[in-house]
């Protein structure tokens, strides 16, 4: 499969939007950043779907104005869907935003760990990384994990937040450790890096 995957990002207090782009079509993980700057990127191409990693605002804040540009499905866990109607849970509300996120349920493909999503320039495989929130989903194109704010360079996601967990992230973390491909990992802040890397340096990631 040949395709590009370009990095949006407006602020260093923002999360990461990527673009997974062919020569005719796309998929967004993440529409938080500016869409006047992604639709010059997206251009005439078909927009075959959104991935939404979990549903706190910073990851989503351009989703109901991305909608607009086409007829495509939103992928995301079922949980996510509760957190975006409800703005403390979402953390909208600590980014001024005092509206819910409402989305028409014939948008919406509700995802499971394990499941394979099949476009028609993509095949994505999705897996759930319960810890920073209970709608953790990483996404997985080829070599490239879109990891959210499950794993970062260096670190991992919070888990004070609501419904997160730090038993359920160890439990995720040591599956993570099994993993034996060398992934291009693509984190919802910051730096890329890979998973070799943060397997030898990433403090979370050192057996104890």
């Amino acid at each position: 499969m040949n395709y590009q995957i370009e990095t949006f990002c407006d602020n260093l207090q923002n999360a990461n939007t990527y673009l997974v782009y062919t020569c005719d079509s796309c998929v967004i993980v993440d529409p938080a950043n500016n869409l006047k700057v992604l639709q010059k990127y997206i251009e005439n191409r078909k927009i075959e779907g959104v991935l939404l990693t979990h549903g706190h605002y910073d990851h989503f804040k351009m989703l109901k104005d991305l909608m607009k540009l086409g007829d495509f499905k939103v992928y995301m866990h079922k949980n996510a869907k509760i957190k975006l109607e409800n703005v403390r849970s979402s953390c909208a509300i600590y980014f001024g935003e005092n509206n819910p996120t409402l989305i028409d349920e014939n948008r919406i493909q509700y995802i499971q760990d394990g499941e394979t999503i099949n476009l028609n320039s993509f095949k994505i495989k999705c897996w759930y990384t319960p810890g920073h929130t209970n709608c953790m989903m990483c996404y997985i194109i080829d070599n490239n994990l879109f990891s959210g704010d499950f794993l970062f360079k260096d670190g991992i996601g919070r888990t004070d937040l609501d419904t997160g967990s730090a038993i359920r992230m160890m439990q995720s973390l040591e599956v993570l450790k099994k993993q034996k491909i060398n992934y291009n990992v693509y984190p919802g802040h910051g730096d890329a890096t890979t998973l070799n890397k943060e397997l030898k340096y990433n403090y979370y990631l050192q057996t104890k």
